[in-house]
């Protein structure tokens, strides 16, 4: 029903001169796409193009702003955003810009002045796969492998927004994320291609402290997984609510319950974390790299010729 109404209620007129890539999901949260999108942006920012990044909006931005189209500028707080989106202009240097309404994002970034009136030569879209107004866009799917998700799996029920079905709406379809090492298991499916996920620990890490991994991805077992690679085992597990401030109660009934001990965090939670302000001095950021198979950027590329040649 809600893909129905985004249906009937598009643009048909809209015709788009920018290439958007979409880079979606399965699962409601912990699949990957931020961190996806970020290395996408690293790429195409390194081979010199504009590049524009459409992030999910989740609070009001500032006191008078379009609240379908913001701009997220170097200093923001994510409570004005989200974190996905301050995190991707702090990680980037890209322009990125906060929006529910990514059709009409789309559309806004054709008029919006940026380099001297030169337009974005490309933009990125953090979520969106289920969107039907992006006609036109460049779609990749990220799933987990052995994901299968069926009625009884969908919201409010389950972690999923839509059936395995929906893959053949998909462009491109990335399994992960793997672990080093793990690339020699079989894909599913010729069309599926595979995503690296390899973790750092913060340098001077004590590995004989206690340690709390404190996650909250929505899906938080591969980060858990990637700590145990690494050799942390964690003597407790705090998952907290996706686009929410630290649970303090429970963090210090936790620092209670094992004294000394200090947490590790992702690197999304280390955003709403941080500053002078923060409630928890005693906290690092695990940080992680995303490798991508490079047969994917030559199927990007070959969407950005076609698109050239319908625009031409």
């Amino acid at each position: 029903m809600h893909r129905f109404a985004m249906r009937v209620s598009r643009d048909r007129a809209f015709v788009p001169a920018i290439p958007m890539v979409v880079v979606g999901a399965l699962r409601a949260g912990g699949s990957g796409k931020t961190s996806v999108t970020l290395e996408l942006a690293r790429i195409f920012l390194g081979r010199g193009l504009r590049v524009a990044i459409l992030a999910y909006r989740m609070g009001r931005g500032r006191r008078g702003a379009d609240p379908d189209f913001s701009e997220v500028g170097d200093g923001d707080d994510w409570r004005l955003f989200s974190e996905e989106a301050v995190m991707l202009r702090r990680d980037t240097g890209a322009r990125v810009f906060a929006t529910r309404n990514r059709a009409y994002a789309w559309k806004r970034l054709h008029q919006y002045d940026v380099h001297g009136g030169r337009s974005f030569d490309l933009i990125l879209s953090d979520d969106g796969f289920q969107d039907p107004r992006l006609d036109g866009a460049f779609r990749i799917l990220l799933e987990a492998p052995g994901e299968r998700p069926g009625l009884f799996d969908l919201l409010p029920g389950g972690h999923f927004r839509e059936t395995r079905a929906c893959r053949r709406r998909a462009d491109l379809i990335l399994q992960g994320p793997y672990q080093e090492g793990d690339l020699g298991e079989a894909r599913e499916g010729a069309s599926a291609y595979r995503f690296v996920r390899r973790i750092f620990l913060p340098q001077g890490l004590d590995r004989g402290r206690r340690w709390i991994a404190a996650s909250s991805l929505g899906e938080n077992s591969g980060f858990l997984a990637c700590l145990r690679g690494a050799g942390i085992n964690p003597v407790a597990v705090l998952e907290g609510r996706n686009h929410a401030a630290p649970p303090l109660g429970i963090i210090r009934s936790l620092e209670a319950r094992f004294p000394g001990a200090g947490i590790l965090c992702t690197r999304k939670d280390g955003v709403r974390w941080e500053g002078p302000d923060s409630p928890l001095p005693d906290f690092r950021v695990v940080d992680q790299e995303i490798r991508l198979e490079t047969e994917i950027m030559d199927r990007i590329s070959a969407y950005f010729r076609r698109f050239r040649g319908r625009a031409s």
